[in-house]
């Protein structure tokens, strides 16, 4: 299990998902936020005093391989337009239809990137 202190703002937390997805699929993640700064996080659990803290987010060896492959399937997607319609200049209708389908594959796997990224930050 990997352990992680990150400071408390969305930016941070979909940024260091998104890493751990990347550099370590195989093994869960612990993030801990804090509203300090990443160096001088102590802990995550409940002050003394009663106050708690934000919970962390455990990032689990199967988010990761679901986002890496709709990371890996809108790329491959994202280069097969742009491959397509530098290969076919004048396209006939179904070639047309290819292109539009490849297009929407894309920008579906982004809306997806998004989506599986904010909902595991939030």
């Amino acid at each position: 299990m990997r352990i992680l202190n990150v400071s408390d703002n969305i930016i941070a937390r979909a940024s260091t998902v998104f890493t751990e997805a990347i550099s370590a699929p195989g093994t869960t993640s612990l993030i801990n936020l804090s509203s300090e700064a990443p160096s001088r996080v102590k802990a995550t659990a409940p002050a003394a005093n009663g106050t708690s803290t934000v919970a962390p987010i455990s990032v689990e060896p199967t988010f990761k391989l679901v986002f890496l492959s709709v990371l890996g399937i809108t790329i491959l997607c994202g280069v097969g337009v742009i491959v397509l319609a530098s290969l076919w200049v004048a396209p006939t209708d179904p070639q047309k239809s290819a292109i539009e389908a490849v297009g929407f594959a894309w920008k579906a796997g982004l809306g997806a990137i998004f989506g599986l990224l904010g909902g595991k930050v939030t």
